[in-house]
């Protein structure tokens, strides 16, 4: 799974047209990477692709001047069409979370998750990528990164490796200093003493 800044997802959702579709689809297809029975986003579109169909064939009945009868049938079968496409826009949504609880271990509940998804999409947005933030970066054996401690793991320096002195083998000779060192009175600077060689 792609890991996404909570807020730029939701934000995005929210201001770009067709990025919470794109979400959607990216997101869906990652759970089912890792096993999870997420839906296609065929699921999604597919209302989208009726219902246009149902307004040419309405508009098509009208100009032709069919009788009463095609109309008839015309708007019962545009109202079922409409009402099974809302149907397969919430059985997407329902589908999506309840791959959500799975995936996040039920942190976040299926009911939870689909009213937002539905009634609220950036929310849904901000609070699901935070979760499969966690979950993508446990999975790959990392920190996980939430809105809480971002800016403290980014502000982390690398851990320091402690400085080991050498070891002494008894086998490897030892340096002797043969110089002594005197340190005056009033002197902070020592000096190695001199030998009387006159």
């Amino acid at each position: 799974m792609n890991i996404r800044k909570p807020t730029t997802s939701a934000l995005l959702s929210a201001l770009v047209p067709f990025y919470f579709l794109y979400w959607l689809y990216s997101t869906g297809k990652s759970m089912r990477s890792h096993g999870i029975d997420a839906p296609k986003l065929w699921l999604l579109l597919a209302p989208f692709i009726i219902l246009p169909l149902i307004i040419v064939f309405s508009v098509l009945v009208r100009i032709l001047n069919l009788n009463e009868q095609i109309s008839t049938v015309n708007n019962v079968l545009a109202l079922l069409l409409a009402l099974g496409s809302v149907l397969l826009v919430f059985v997407y949504h329902y589908k999506f979370s309840t791959a959500t609880e799975t995936i996040t271990n039920h942190d976040v509940h299926r009911i939870t998750a689909l009213l937002l998804l539905v009634f609220i999409p950036p929310v849904a947005v901000y609070i699901v990528q935070e979760k499969l933030n966690v979950f993508t970066q446990t999975a790959q054996g990392q920190q996980p990164v939430t809105a809480n401690n971002f800016s403290d793991i980014q502000n982390q320096s690398p851990p320091v490796t402690p400085q080991v002195p050498p070891v002494v083998t008894p086998n490897q000779p030892v340096q002797q200093t043969t110089d002594r060192i005197n340190t005056q009175p009033g002197s902070s600077v020592s000096q190695p003493e001199q030998s009387d060689k006159q």
